[in-house]
């Protein structure tokens, strides 16, 4: 998926994306099964795969807007609660 998303970026964010990806995409899926895990859904773990992947592409689609030299903590922030509206859907 990652390499994807990198072809669809802007040559100005690859690397952004590429560094959000590589940190923040194996928290987002265990948070995202265990919500549709808890959600009773059929199946969480391909659940959790479309919404992680689901947020990652507007990371992509909206990369100009996402808080890159925010602190971290922002950052993070800003990623889990786009990943949340995701679930949520």
């Amino acid at each position: 998926m990652l390499s994807f998303l990198l072809t669809m970026a802007d040559e100005q964010y690859r690397e952004r994306i590429e560094r959000l990806y590589k940190r923040y995409h194996k928290p987002m899926l265990k948070i995202a099964k265990q919500r549709f895990v808890n959600a009773l859904r059929s199946n969480p773990t391909l659940d959790a795969e479309d919404a992680v992947q689901a947020a990652f592409m507007g990371f992509v689609r909206y990369a100009h807007a996402v808080p890159f030299d925010r602190p971290r903590a922002e950052l993070e922030a800003y990623v889990f609660a786009v990943l949340h509206h995701e679930i949520s859907k």
